[in-house]
């Protein structure tokens, strides 16, 4: 709420006199005639017309940061541990109006019953303790018909497996309005190249936003009910797309509002930089590969931790690999001076930045990765056999994520750019024939499952303007 300011003294009308008149009390000058009165009011006239031009963008923002005081209305999409933990935290906020639309199975009827019977519960750890508990006043609308929640709504948030963004970005495009704001939390690796060209010419009225990760480490306590809260990031990047129509709220704004505090959102440079900073895409394709590549094929007795029982050998190839995104970033922008990629960075500094309180020994990758405690006890995605064993399982996310979302897409941009990434086509190698498809053939991405991918060649791009997606913005 904006306070007036102090009121000014009341004039005191009869001892203000006109200029041309006497005046004992007020005036310019016994010696100003009516010309310098004229310069006067026209310096006057023109400091007036600077101030104005000046504090416009400032009041233009205060205004919409005003109008996000009112009810903001934000659609998550997906009912999984990250849509669970963003509807219970932006729910938790009485001026926002969640709505839920997940579109798998029952999952809306199941999400409905369990928000009839019970308050949704958000609980928080830190260093391994719950320490708070938050309940959302209010409860959310949850629905499998976007007919239902996309019209009239403030931003989209897309908190799902990479693979599935395309369904819910279709079934919302019959209901999408000038203004609105669609968010990848996270966006993965192109997901720009995914919503322009299912948007087409409406890419020019949406506002994208695209973030290189989840504000922090969840999973689903019991669904419908409650979600755990393991790491808070201190800051996750991210960048956003203005349209040629303005958002309806300030972008921005809007999504660090919707995750709370303390996680914070940074925003800054191109869209491009964010498909760069592939999180997934560089550690866990990478870490199957090595962990695995030479495996005799017997069931191991129980399933091995997948991040600090990395070899120092194997810590500095998944270092190498992001080195390689990071290389495609410096030559795209040696060949767009101005153009801001730098949320690309190594998998060390991105570590280092999201959990800097929470990694004991910073020395080295590979110290990094053995000390870092919201990953210490992930394990490797395994399928249990008769015998109680276990086995790799081909079918996690892990590789069917974030190979044809993620890797392909890195090797495909770095096709384009020419840059050389022989560390990330050796584990695409390696991935794709475990996996049975085809994206890699001699070096190049133009495999029979291309049409799988968001690898910039499935959707016609070939030069940098086009990984820019300038030419659909200008």
């Amino acid at each position: 709420m904006i306070k007036d300011g102090p009121k000014s003294k009341r004039c005191n009308t009869s001892k203000v006199k006109c200029h041309n008149n006497e005046s004992d009390d007020i005036g310019y000058g016994d010696d100003m005639d009516g010309s310098d009165a004229t310069v006067m009011i026209m310096i006057l006239i023109i400091m007036m017309i600077l101030i104005y031009v000046c504090l416009l963008p400032c009041s233009l923002s205060l205004l919409k940061s005003i109008t996000m005081s009112g009810k903001m209305k934000l659609v998550v999409c997906g009912g999984g541990g990250g849509s669970h933990a963003l509807a219970g935290i932006a729910a938790c906020d009485p001026d926002i109006e969640v709505r839920v639309l997940t579109l798998f199975e029952d999952e809306a009827e199941r999400f409905t019953n369990e928000q009839q019977k019970h308050d949704f519960s958000v609980f928080y750890h830190h260093h391994g303790k719950e320490v708070k508990t938050a309940k959302p006043p209010k409860k959310f609308v949850i629905t499998k018909k976007p007919e239902e929640v996309v019209p009239g709504c403030d931003v989209i948030v897309l908190v799902l497996p990479a693979f599935a963004h395309e369904k819910y970005i279709k079934a919302a495009f019959p209901f999408l309005e000038p203004g609105m704001i669609i968010a990848g939390l996270p966006g993965q690796p192109g997901f720009e190249f995914e919503v322009r060209s299912i948007l087409k010419e409406k890419v020019k009225f949406c506002t994208l936003a695209s973030f290189e990760s989840l504000p922090w480490v969840c999973r689903v306590r019991e669904f419908g009910k409650s979600v755990d809260l393991f790491g808070l990031k201190e800051k996750t990047k991210g960048a956003i797309q203005l349209a040629e129509t303005p958002p309806k709220v300030d972008a921005h704004l809007t999504l660090q509002r919707c995750v709370g505090t303390p996680s914070k959102l940074e925003t800054k440079g191109h869209i491009l930089g964010t498909t760069l900073m592939a999180v997934n895409a560089i550690l866990h394709p990478s870490i199957t590969y090595l962990k695995w590549k030479d495996w005799d094929g017997q069931p191991v007795d129980e399933p091995p931790i997948f991040y600090s029982e990395l070899s120092k050998e194997s810590a500095d190839f998944v270092y190498q690999v992001s080195l390689e995104s990071v290389a495609i970033a410096k030559k795209i922008m040696s060949e767009r001076p101005g153009l801001d990629l730098s949320t690309a960075v190594s998998i060390y500094d991105y570590y280092c930045r999201v959990f800097p309180d929470e990694i004991e020994d910073k020395s080295s990758f590979y110290t990094l990765i053995h000390t870092m405690s919201p990953h210490k006890n992930l394990r490797h995605p395994m399928i249990k056999t008769d015998d109680g064993k276990y086995v790799p399982d081909k079918k996690s996310r892990y590789l069917l994520e974030d190979v044809p979302i993620g890797l392909v897409v890195l090797c495909g941009i770095a096709e384009i750019v020419g840059i050389a990434a022989p560390k990330m086509l050796e584990v695409l190698t390696w991935a794709q024939k475990q996996m049975g498809k085809e994206y890699l053939v001699d070096g190049k991405i133009c495999g029979k499952d291309l049409g799988e991918t968001r690898a910039p060649q499935r959707f016609g791009i070939s030069n940098i303007t086009q990984l820019l997606g300038d030419e659909l913005i200008a």
